[in-house]
């Protein structure tokens, strides 16, 4: 079994868009209100396992807790 974490914010800004050329592209982008999501899951052969979503960013006690879930399952 193979343990991995991936994680997503919602303040991350846009890198390219769209618009008529020759013009420049005006857009807006979030301001505080930050939230980062962090999923932790267990992967096999046969699929992801044990699979825990945590609200923040993960650190080295809910890391360790991962494996455990993962094998008592």
């Amino acid at each position: 079994m193979f343990i991995d974490e991936t994680w997503t914010a919602t303040n991350m800004t846009r890198s390219h868009g769209r618009c008529a050329r020759g013009e420049r592209l005006r857009m807006g982008f979030p301001h505080g209100h930050r939230k980062t999501t962090t999923l932790v899951a267990g992967l096999r052969m046969t699929g992801m396992v044990a699979p825990m979503v945590l609200d923040g960013p993960i650190n080295g006690d809910w890391f360790g807790i991962a494996p455990v879930r993962a094998a008592l399952r």
